[in-house]
């Protein structure tokens, strides 16, 4: 139920902010239970969390929950106002919700050790993988859960801008990092001869970039920074994103059971494999912190907002839809340029 003044005048001023961290709570997990289907829903608030997560934990009891990792009210500080805030939360909670209807259980702690936990800072061992399947499947589960929910497409469009205001500029990484490196006219990079430590920081950059550019162009659709870029870099990161996307569209659910579930885990694995192998990724590692998280959680980073920031977040989300009405794209497999529309403003 909304807050009221009962509730301010029973919990006094300074555990208002508790009084309203229960609210949202119950609200998120009535929703999520909602558009999961499933009754075995745990909300978490983290201080700690700078995104949201959900991971299968076992209880004592030997029953299996989802537990929902969720930043704590109190502490999730965004450079938007309130309303706009609740908008991203509210994303946040659905997209985990259908997580828990829709992804197999390998999913959640695949490059972790088997024991692994959601939480579990030690867990993983392949921290790359683990990423990269977690951005295929975020795509992939949010693209069921709106012809599911037509209602979700808006919030998951004002979520993406949010985000892409937040994130690295792929241009300034490029011309700061590998710009030196690059050949513009043979369309490709230049390595030091007999110089393999050299050869692998240049990698390691390469990899990093592609990376971001990957992520971006996968979940929002726009490269930050992809008219400075390239086109020769353009072509291998969207072609590589088309290739994910066409094999998605065939693993559409068909029915829920086991062997459905692990068939589609294992297209996701093999498709992160090729992501990496494809687009030289290996020589990155991901800053995770734990078993759940992916590098999209970097753009909900909780830090103290200064002054203006507000304004120019809200300006960064207009100029996107601006923009996402009509994009230059670059064809994959001709290089010739052409305006696709992607989205409406919102």
């Amino acid at each position: 139920m909304p807050y009221s003044s009962t509730a301010r005048t029973q919990y006094g001023n300074q555990k208002l902010p508790m009084a309203i961290q229960s609210n949202i709570s119950g609200l998120t997990l009535f929703r999520s239970k909602f558009l999961s289907g499933k009754n075995n829903i745990q909300i978490s608030p983290s201080r700690d969390s700078k995104g949201y997560s959900v991971g299968r934990q076992q209880l004592q009891n030997g029953i299996t929950i989802f537990n929902i990792t969720v930043p704590h009210w109190e502490t999730y500080k965004l450079p938007l106002n309130d309303r706009d805030k609740y908008r991203i939360y509210r994303n946040g909670c659905w997209h985990e919700s259908i997580h828990c209807k829709y992804t197999p259980d390998e999913v959640y702690t695949f490059g972790a050790k088997p024991s692994a936990r959601p939480g579990d800072e030690n867990a993983l061992n392949e921290p790359l993988a683990h990423d990269m399947i977690n951005i295929i499947e975020d795509r992939r589960i949010e693209d069921l859960g709106v012809k599911e929910w037509k209602g979700s497409k808006r919030e998951r469009l004002f979520s993406n801008a949010y985000a892409y205001t937040r994130r690295m500029k792929v241009d300034e990484f490029f011309n700061l990092y590998l710009k030196q490196h690059y050949d513009f006219a043979k369309g490709e990079y230049i390595f030091p001869p007999n110089d393999y430590t050299r050869e692998k920081i240049i990698r390691t950059r390469i990899a990093n970039m592609r990376h971001e550019a990957f992520l971006q162009r996968f979940l929002v659709k726009r490269i930050k920074g992809h008219e400075n870029l390239p086109h020769a870099e353009l072509r291998i990161i969207d072609k590589e994103a088309r290739m994910v996307e066409k094999q998605l569209e065939k693993i559409e659910p068909i029915r829920d059971n086991l062997k459905e579930r692990h068939r589609i885990f294992t297209v996701l694995a093999n498709l992160s494999m090729k992501v990496i192998r494809d687009l030289g990724l290996q020589f990155y590692t991901p800053q995770l912190t734990k078993v759940g998280e992916s590098s999209w959680d970097q753009s909900f980073d909780s830090t103290t907002v200064n002054p203006g920031d507000e304004e120019k977040t809200r300006a960064g989300i207009d100029d996107y839809f601006d923009e996402m009405m009509s994009i230059e794209v670059v064809c994959a497999d001709c290089g010739a340029h052409y305006s696709k529309k992607l989205g409406v403003r919102e």
